[in-house]
């Protein structure tokens, strides 16, 4: 059950990334005309990469003390691809160290090709953008399927950005639908919130009943679709204005629980072997400690030094002047 429920977290991780990133690229973008380049790749950086490299480094420490599914030894090629951001470009690496380090990878990659967006969105319209990116990933993915063998070579080209990178340009659209006033109706809170319990069932459900080919396919091509719909509807509902600080926490610690929630799950397996209601509660109990842990002693001090950084040094003499002030 938790290895499904994992596949539809990646997917939701790169629809909703692409919605919250195109999201605030297009109100920088109407605030000063452009976006400052230097300071997105600050951002992005200090909040992501902090965390990332304590998860790969603890994971590597612990995979020969808590074995899991999820974990494996790290070797020197693992840790320097993976530091390096290459992981998913070299054999046997992708998923090495912890399983779910390799789409944290793959989301700095669509940070990477972010700017491209932006530059044919100024040039074209956005639907034209999506439908290119969108026939450039299919065409990447059928070529990398075409000129290699069965196996890992094939599926690093498969699941490398640019074939992978419309599933994230599907949250970028929503973002355009959103804050350009496409689907007004829906907008002024005429989607009823139920409706987005039956898209979940659904969503949950496809990952039964396909099995082999058809559930890599699914896997592949349907689920980001529907996970797409259920995002678009949470949006466009009356719930996207509800609010509540626990909502707001949880948002803000939701990275950290992606990366540790891998060591609570050994952890709590640890305890309690047998799978159960007391090991999934343990289960979530655990992450959220982590979770909490994690965003304020790593992320919340990386994303300060970021700023601290991006932060223009006062002029000297400006300083001078006004301490000689009387």
């Amino acid at each position: 059950m938790l290895d499904r429920l994992g596949v539809i977290g990646v997917a939701v991780f790169f629809v909703l990334s692409g919605f919250l990133i195109h999201s605030g690229g297009i109100k920088e973008m109407r605030r000063g005309g452009q976006i400052s380049w230097p300071a997105y790749a600050r951002r992005r950086f200090f909040r992501i990469y902090p965390a990332y490299l304590a998860a790969l480094m603890l994971y590597g420490l612990l995979a020969q003390y808590l074995p899991s599914d999820n974990t494996s030894p790290a070797s020197v090629v693992g840790v320097v691809s993976h530091v390096l951001l290459l992981s998913n470009f070299v054999p046997g690496q992708m998923h090495s160290i912890n399983g779910v380090l390799w789409s944290v990878v793959i989301e700095c990659h669509f940070y990477m090709l972010y700017p491209a967006v932006v530059w044919l969105g100024k040039r074209w319209p956005a639907g034209r953008v999506f439908v290119t990116t969108l026939v450039l990933g299919l065409a990447f993915f059928l070529v990398s399927t075409l000129l290699t063998q069965a196996g890992e070579v094939r599926t690093l080209w498969q699941q490398a950005a640019p074939a992978m990178f419309w599933k994230w340009m599907l949250g970028a659209m929503l973002a355009e639908m959103w804050l350009n006033g496409r689907f007004a109706l829906l907008r002024r809170g005429l989607t009823p919130w139920w409706m987005l319990l039956p898209l979940l069932g659904l969503l949950y459900a496809g990952t039964f009943f396909n099995r082999g080919a058809y559930e890599l396919t699914h896997h592949r091509f349907v689920l980001p679709v529907l996970c797409a719909a259920l995002v678009g509807l949470f949006v466009f509902s009356p719930l996207a204005r509800w609010r509540s600080r626990l909502g707001e926490w949880l948002g803000e610690v939701s990275y950290s629980i992606y990366l540790w929630h891998p060591l609570a799950i050994a952890l709590a397996l640890a305890l309690w072997p047998a799978m159960g209601v007391v090991t999934l509660l343990s289960t979530l109990a655990l992450t959220l400690v982590l979770a909490a842990m994690s965003y304020r002693w790593i992320e919340k001090p990386g994303m300060a030094w970021g700023k601290k950084l991006g932060t223009p040094a006062p002029n000297s003499e400006r300083v001078v002047a006004a301490a000689n002030k009387p």
